[in-house]
């Protein structure tokens, strides 16, 4: 008995990392969809306005790149934080499938 339970913990942890894959890889192809973006242009309005204020309070070229460095490792950050959510939705989403098919 003790051994089927290490087996299907196994089994469970291989079919989290296969749908991990399998996740990315639907969330690129959604990503390539830019019609699914339910933004505002007011929201990227706002975002650029913002950055544009900020960037004109550089008044060094050391500024400048910090502050570019800062925006690259926010979106950086922005991405990962994506595809975290969405990975984690799916994996529950097959949890939910495999626990209403049983």
């Amino acid at each position: 008995m003790e051994a089927m339970k290490h087996l299907e913990i196994a089994f469970e942890k291989g079919m989290i990392e296969v749908l991990k894959e399998i996740a990315y890889t639907e969330l690129l192809k959604y990503e390539n969809r830019t019609d699914n973006l339910n933004y505002s242009d007011n929201t990227y309005t706002e975002l650029d306005d913002s950055l544009n204020n900020a960037l004109e309070q550089c008044s060094t070229k050391e500024q400048e790149d910090a502050f570019f460095n800062l925006e690259s490792a926010l979106n950086r950050i922005t991405v990962l934080e994506s595809e975290k959510h969405f990975i984690g939705g799916f994996i529950t989403g097959y949890k939910f499938l495999k626990e209403i098919g049983q």
